[in-house]
């Protein structure tokens, strides 16, 4: 009986030093860069164009591991561009999960950026091999009865990662100023 005790807790302390000290993330920061740009399509509307891409070409996305970018801004209602024949492949997945967005959510809190002061977009990922990505998001200023001039958003990057009990998860924010 003793010796089944000793291996259970020799096996429960295995099982926590693997996963404290050996589970990295798929994905890491440095594997993602997303670049944005402000433009103007001929119906005179203007659109934000996020350019997202990943060196790491090996991973792949599944329940455990996954991400989704959304767009937080405090004056602007955004909102997707989805009638261009290229997202309605099915690599592109429009919409929100919890648990991304509570990883961004969080990681605003932790910047102390109030997240109740922001509008925000439906997020997006892109599921397949080809890197870079575009994607488009159009935007329009609100009307904003307090006006507190304050255009800075951010895109935010939210990973989700768990192996066994440990959350590997992070996000990337990128300040933008709209115009």
């Amino acid at each position: 009986m003793k010796k089944k005790i000793i291996l259970i807790v020799l096996s429960i302390i295995l099982i926590v030093i693997v996963n404290l000290f050996f589970f990295k993330p798929e994905l890491k920061p440095d594997d993602i860069s997303i670049d944005y740009e402000f433009k103007t399509n001929i119906d005179n509307q203007n659109y934000l164009q996020l350019k997202l891409n990943n060196s790491n070409k090996e991973i792949n996305f599944s329940e455990s591991n996954f991400y989704h970018i959304y767009i937080f801004s405090p004056n602007y209602i955004i909102s997707s561009i989805i009638d261009i024949p290229n997202y309605q492949d099915e690599k592109y997945h429009i919409g929100m999960d919890t648990r991304t967005y509570n990883v961004a959510k969080n990681s605003m809190n932790n910047e102390n950026i109030n997240i109740n002061k922001y509008n925000s977009a439906d997020g997006f990922y892109y599921n397949g091999e080809n890197y870079p990505v575009i994607f488009d998001y159009y935007y329009y200023r609100e009307f904003d009865k307090n006006n507190n001039n304050h255009d800075t958003g951010y895109i935010v990057f939210s990973y989700y990662e768990k192996k066994l009990f440990k959350d590997l998860s992070w996000t990337k924010l990128y300040p933008i100023t709209f115009e």
